[in-house]
């Protein structure tokens, strides 16, 4: 269960926080950022077909690079990203910063998938998916949790960089 354990860690950074985050404080940031709705809609669907792509870049790519390497990258990249989204301001790097995180959890998906598919026995694999999987919603739980401890005290940027340095930990 050690790898379900790594795998939903990695989940609770790449989905939990790199793709429901945003979602959980864009009310609270949009009190000191200028989103509009329609920076809003635009956040939506561009993450959306983000996601749809990274699952199609990992299919294009993925064999030539390797799911351990890829797995290390997304997880350094939606780390470096949820660190940046504290110091964002602008509407436009906000939405390319979330859209470069959808589709770095969707290929960090991909990659896990192929990882406990391949390494994992047979009759645990769909045991350590599940497992692996039930990150995402840990993640969310924890959101919660950051906005009703965190952001009272230190404001919405600090709980990108909670997130942040959980990815560091994982």
């Amino acid at each position: 269960m050690r790898m379900a354990a790594t795998f939903g860690i990695n989940q609770i950074v790449s989905h939990g926080f790199g793709v429901f985050l945003f979602a959980a404080l864009v009310p609270l940031m949009r009190e000191s950022i200028a989103l509009s709705h329609w920076h809003l809609a635009a956040i939506g669907a561009l993450t959306q077909l983000s996601y749809l792509g990274g699952a199609l870049l990992l299919g294009l790519i993925g064999h030539r690079i390797g799911s351990g390497r890829l797995a290390l990258f997304t997880g350094t990249l939606t780390t470096l990203l949820l660190f940046s989204m504290s110091q964002l301001q602008d509407p436009l790097a906000i939405t390319l910063v979330l859209t470069c995180m959808a589709a770095s959890a969707s290929i960090s998906w991909g990659t896990i998938v192929e990882i406990i598919g391949r390494c994992a026995r047979p009759e645990q694999c769909s045991t350590q998916l599940s497992s692996a999987s039930s990150g995402t919603a840990w993640g969310y739980g924890l959101n919660g949790l950051l906005i009703l401890l965190v952001v009272p005290v230190l404001g919405w940027q600090s709980s990108w960089l909670v997130a942040g340095g959980v990815g560091v930990l994982a």
